[in-house]
């Protein structure tokens, strides 16, 4: 007769514990935004637009004799919406 082994509840513990950190590695979860923001910074340069990334996290956006800092992505592409940059 053939008996099932079953986990202890540690080990069962221990691999949910790192499924879950597998699942929301770094990696994974800023993939989106990186992707976004190189987007809007390749529109951004076909438009003759100049767009810095600060070190406080924003975005320094500068074009013809003006310019304007933004402090995030949601900010960064709404202000080159309005520019006529990203749709």
């Amino acid at each position: 007769m053939l008996t099932q082994q079953m986990e202890t509840p540690g080990e069962a513990v221990a691999a949910a514990t790192q499924a879950q950190k597998l699942s929301t590695n770094e990696a994974i979860v800023s993939e989106p935004s990186a992707k976004l923001k190189a987007l809007l910074m390749e529109r951004a340069a076909r438009a003759g637009v100049n767009v810095y990334e600060m070190g406080s996290g924003g975005y320094a956006v500068g074009w013809w004799a003006r310019s304007r800092e933004v402090p995030d992505l949601r900010a960064l592409s709404r202000c080159l919406t309005q520019l006529g940059v990203a749709a």
